[in-house]
């Protein structure tokens, strides 16, 4: 389950990174184009299958909870205010996103 949090967890370190070597790329001379539009589109593939594995978790609450901690940043405490839910209950929810998270990457494996 930690390796499925770690995963999830990256998504907005990737979103800088990406707009930090966008940055990078507009002012690289042109021998160091290629490697950096490559670095790009591995860091937005990465983004993009960690948005698909949260897309294709099967419940909406569980997805929301997923979307609005890992992809929007929000803490917990702000989850449950946000989805009129207790601190405590998203945690359980999460816990059981996380772990279908984990079989939809399995699956995919």
């Amino acid at each position: 389950m930690e390796k499925t949090k770690q995963f999830l967890s990256r998504y907005p370190a990737l979103l800088c990174e990406i707009e930090q070597t966008e940055r990078e790329l507009k002012q690289a001379p042109d021998a160091l184009k290629d490697i950096l539009r490559r670095r790009v589109e591995a860091l937005k593939k990465q983004a993009v299958e960690i948005r698909g594995a949260v897309e294709n978790v099967s419940q909406a609450k569980l997805r929301m909870i997923l979307k609005c901690h890992y992809l929007e940043g929000m803490t917990f405490e702000r989850v449950a205010e946000t989805l009129y839910l207790s601190e405590r209950h998203v945690y359980r929810l999460h816990r059981a996103a996380v772990r279908e998270v984990e079989r939809i990457r399995e699956l995919g494996a």
